[in-house]
């Protein structure tokens, strides 16, 4: 917290230049006493015990507005004081262009954002609602960047640039399971699933697409493969159009279902498509985000495809919105393309939240694509999640013609493609979930994070291969994530899966439809003001030090596999900290303690598990943010929820070996329907209550000695008498001002006409 002796040093000089202005009034013509605010701006607050949503609040108390949390220790706020600034650095995120898109820090006061926009002739202005964790964002074109440098209230630039593209073997690869595998790869085809996509439009005629062979058929729920076409920007595939055939390809790479043959068959040939086409005359005109997210959560859709975004590498609005989003949606996941340049990562694929998918050969082997883009971001996450074939993709042609219905095909390399197949083999994972193929209690949709983390465990490393000469090493790395998905990895009948947002579908689809309920603004806006804390979800939820933990039967002879995800807040504010913590019955501990990426995994082999037939596995909240709320999810609130997966076992162990008696908590997940429900534990460590931020200090318990206390008393009193004498001096030198104010009105009357008459004479001439 903000140092006493910076407060006292500030009271005294405030004193000391109000005495100064005093006593020099009535020698100097009386002026009025002048206001001496201090100018409001970024401070950071520090709090070496660690902030909690009290703290957060009481800040509000003095004066301060907190604005982000980016430390376990450290806040920044926005007021005229606080422990120190940050160094101003050039806020420029990407090269020099004609036009920027500026960013102010979230939470901002609202007054604040008017000082700011009030400096510039501003177009496009998204103004984030009150106290809003998205920040107001706006466009400016003609000015000097550097000039932003300066301006307190702004987080970052970004230069404005033209979106681009990026752009049945492969399936195979990815979908064929082994001999022993308990399950019929026939059957993993991703049916009931419903994918999102938007791209440059779509041949509705084409076989891949049409309701029969002689029929496009009535888009909607009923149809064979499409159930929504969005045309309010364009209304097709059209050969005049900037990356014509594109779409029609990449939407027939994840859904395509022929009535013969099967090449250019999708990944998953039995979901359905929402498609909606951004690009129109003008080139790419994509919307807001979260506009194409809202109505793919509207129509069923979890799983989303885009294969584009700006060429730049810098942590960008539109990546900061996907974070967002994802946060406070938890049944949502984007599969992003990340580019096809090996030296650069391009945005979008630079979020947190979301699945960047680099590229592979098209053959089963261990090398990837030459160009396939790859991490790390410039934020430090490994960047692509996995590799999937991104040469020679074989899926559908358009033609130009909505009226030929042709069953033609074509060949494409690049990002965009292994990016549909990422998407396309997540919604048979999806539809296993739904289907209830692993350990699981009942049928659900899947949160994005339980996809993620199965995603993950399926990959297969591709250690050993190559990128243009580069050695690929052992998965996770920059160049791989991952790994290259393999359903093979999780149909063996030994995975259990737990998801914190299990729900009953008629209640989740309730919770949908409220924060729908946008009423004229923005998606996102709308969905983060409906706070939610999880109630009717499976739970648990964690705060800050809390852990969790179950005891699972191994299977013999198995590796055991262990993986956790959770939806990160957007950078630029404090990571929360999830780490996983399996325990032998001998006391032996494997921990994962990685800071800045979301999903994390273990693999303990089977020869370190000999003589041992149950685990511990526990996630344990090492740190969580906090925002203006408590109890609730999503970037404002304080507990955040996550998905396990773990491979090698038989389920839950009947006797759970914990001694409740040593929790210090009880349980806080009420009985459903007969799960086993795991225990939560509050490992967070009392703290006194902080009172550097309350108005009588004296009743601040002192962590120093009782001299200090003393000290602090003696201080108040030698404050309370000079107080006093203070006012008896003020009301002097008020007298003599009074005195003294009619001779210095005729005086500054007189200098004034002077002044008046001189103008006028300067007139004249």
């Amino acid at each position: 917290m903000v140092d006493d002796r910076w407060w006292f040093g500030i009271d005294m000089r405030r004193a000391a230049l109000f005495l100064v202005v005093l006593f020099i009034a009535p020698l100097s013509s009386a002026w009025p006493i002048p206001d001496f605010p201090l100018t409001e701006s970024e401070w950071v607050v520090v709090d070496a015990d660690g902030w909690t949503s009290e703290d957060w609040r009481d800040l509000r108390n003095q004066g301060l507005e907190p604005l982000r949390q980016i430390s376990e220790t450290e806040v920044i706020v926005w007021g005229s004081f606080g422990d120190f600034q940050l160094k101003e650095e050039m806020v420029l995120r990407g090269p020099i262009a004609d036009g920027y898109r500026v960013i102010l820090e979230p939470r901002l006061p609202s007054n604040a954002q008017w000082d700011v926009l009030g400096l510039f002739d501003f177009q496009n202005l998204n103004l984030a609602g009150h106290s809003s964790a998205y920040p107001t964002t706006f466009e400016i074109f003609g000015i000097e960047p550097r000039v932003f440098d300066s301006i307190p209230g702004i987080w970052w630039v970004e230069p404005i640039l033209k979106t681009e593209s990026r752009s049945n073997i492969a399936a195979d690869i990815m979908l064929e399971l082994s001999n022993d595998s308990s399950y019929d790869s026939d059957n993993f085809n991703g049916s009931g699933v419903i994918v999102g996509m938007a791209d440059s439009g779509i041949e509705l005629d084409h076989e891949c697409f049409r309701e029969n062979q002689t029929a496009i058929g009535e888009i909607g729920i009923k149809h064979r493969k499409v159930i929504r076409v969005n045309t309010s920007i364009d209304d097709g595939d059209h050969p005049e159009h900037e990356d014509f055939r594109h779409g029609t390809h990449l939407a027939g790479a994840v859904i395509c279902d022929l009535f013969d043959g099967i090449e250019g068959r999708g990944v998953a040939s039995s979901s359905q498509l929402i498609f909606q086409d951004v690009v129109n005359e003008s080139g790419w005109s994509e919307p807001e985000i979260d506009w194409l997210l809202a109505e793919d959560l509207a129509y069923g859709a979890v799983i989303h495809s885009y294969s584009w975004g700006d060429v730049t590498e810098a942590y960008t609005s539109r990546s900061f919105l996907l974070d967002a989003w994802h946060r406070e949606v938890p049944w949502s996941l984007a599969f992003i393309a990340p580019g096809n340049n090996p030296s650069k990562l391009y945005e979008p694929a630079n979020a947190r939240n979301i699945v960047s998918v680099g590229g592979t050969m098209k053959d089963n082997g261990t090398d990837l694509y030459t160009g396939s883009s790859h991490g790390p971001t410039e934020e430090g996450l490994r960047g692509n999640f996995i590799v999937t074939p991104a040469v020679g993709i074989v899926s559908a042609a358009a033609d130009g013609n909505l009226s030929s219905f042709n069953s033609d095909m074509r060949s494409s390399t690049g990002t965009s493609s292994s990016t549909a197949l990422g998407a396309g083999v997540t919604a048979v994972i999806q539809q296993m979930v739904q289907e209830g193929y692993f350990i699981q209690n009942g049928n659900f949709t899947p949160s994005g994070p339980q996809l993620r983390v199965l995603l993950a465990m399926s990959a297969q490393s591709l250690e050993g291969g190559e990128q243009g000469g580069e050695y690929v090493g052992a998965a996770p790395n920059s160049m791989q994530g991952w790994g290259r998905p393999s359903l093979n990895n999780i149909a063996q009948g030994d995975v259990w899966i737990y998801d914190s947002y299990q729900m009953n579908e008629i209640q989740r689809l309730e919770i949908v439809r409220d924060w729908l309920d946008i009423n004229g603004s923005k998606p996102y806006e709308s969905i983060e003001k409906k706070m939610w804390n999880g109630s009717d979800a499976r739970g648990p939820f964690l705060k800050n030090g809390e852990s969790v933990g179950w005891n699972l039967t191994l299977k013999n002879n198995t590796d055991l596999g262990v993986f956790l995800s959770f939806n990160q807040r957007p950078f630029g504010q404090f990571s929360d900290d999830l780490n996983l913590v399996v325990t032998l019955p001998n006391g032996t501990q494997y921990e994962t303690n990685d800071s800045i990426e979301g999903t994390e995994g273990l693999k303990i082999g089977v020869n370190e598990l000999n003589g041992v037939d149950w685990v511990s596995v526990e996630v344990s909240a090492k740190n969580v943010g906090i925002g203006n709320y408590t109890d609730m999810l999503g970037n404002d609130g304080d507990e955040v929820g996550f998905a396990l997966a773990v491979s090698g076992v038989m389920g839950i162990r009947i006797d759970p070996g914990l001694d409740s008696d040593d929790l210090c908590c009880q349980n806080t997940i009420e009985d459903n329907d007969g799960l086993s429900d795991p225990v939560v534990v509050d490992d967070s460590t009392p703290v006194f209550e902080k009172g550097e931020w309350e108005g009588d200090k004296n009743e601040v318990y002192d962590k120093t000695n009782d001299n200090a206390k003393a000290s602090s008393w003696d201080s108040k009193l030698f404050w309370n008498y000079g107080g006093a004498c203070l006012v008896l001096i003020l009301i002097l030198v008020i007298g003599i001002a009074v005195a003294s104010n009619s001779f210095d009105k005729k005086k500054r009357k007189r200098e004034i006409d002077e002044q008046m008459s001189i103008s006028e004479n300067n007139l004249e001439k």
